[in-house]
């Protein structure tokens, strides 16, 4: 779950479940893409996007199938109070997604590389 301006952004529909039931339910959905964070309105709709530049973009699917996007404000997030606030949250929100997801990919490569060295010794 992230949050951005104070507006819930759950990962699954569990989590987004999950908050229907505590004191503040999420406004949409995000997921991790290549370094980019995708921002979803709660009908999983394109809305926004964090680029690899720590950039908050209004964004949306156009007719060709391409993507468009603009620096205007992304609706379920809302317009923050001062652009400085703005940029230190969603650089803050877009380092610690990285960071979760670069911990999981490196527990995974020394499990799977623990498992090979244990095959090649026999053990």
């Amino acid at each position: 779950m992230i949050t951005l301006n104070g507006n819930k952004f759950a990962l699954t529909d569990g989590e987004f479940d999950d908050s229907l039931f505590s004191d503040k339910t999420c406004n949409g959905f995000y997921e991790l893409k290549k370094g980019v964070v995708w921002i979803y309105d709660h009908t999983k709709t394109l809305c926004g996007v964090i680029t690899r530049t720590n950039i908050l973009a209004s964004a949306r699917r156009i007719d060709n199938g391409n993507i468009w996007y603009s620096y205007a404000d992304v609706t379920p997030v809302g317009r923050y109070p001062s652009y400085s606030q703005k940029c230190k949250e969603v650089k803050n929100v877009r380092t610690a997604l990285i960071s979760e997801t670069k911990e999981v990919y490196n527990s995974e490569i020394n499990g799977y590389m623990a498992q090979m060295i244990n095959e090649a010794l026999g053990q």
